[in-house]
């Protein structure tokens, strides 16, 4: 599994950069999942080698494909 440590910036600067950086090229998304489901995800990224996040796009992505809602 890659090695996820960071090694970013940790100056407010930075901080704020990031932040900015996220907010106008990323939407969020809060999901809420029966009690214990979030174990479930993060085990299925961690075996998929991916963030959470991407694990879920990942997988509506290949919904839409599958089901012709592209």
């Amino acid at each position: 599994m890659p090695d996820r440590t960071r090694n970013w910036d940790k100056t407010p600067q930075a901080q704020e950069y990031r932040d900015k950086y996220t907010t106008e090229h990323y939407d969020r998304v809060l999901l809420t999942v029966p009690k214990g489901f979030r174990d479930t995800i993060d085990t299925a990224a961690q075996r998929a080698g991916v963030s959470k996040s991407q694990l879920i796009v990942q997988l509506v992505t290949e919904y839409m494909k599958t089901t012709g809602t592209e």
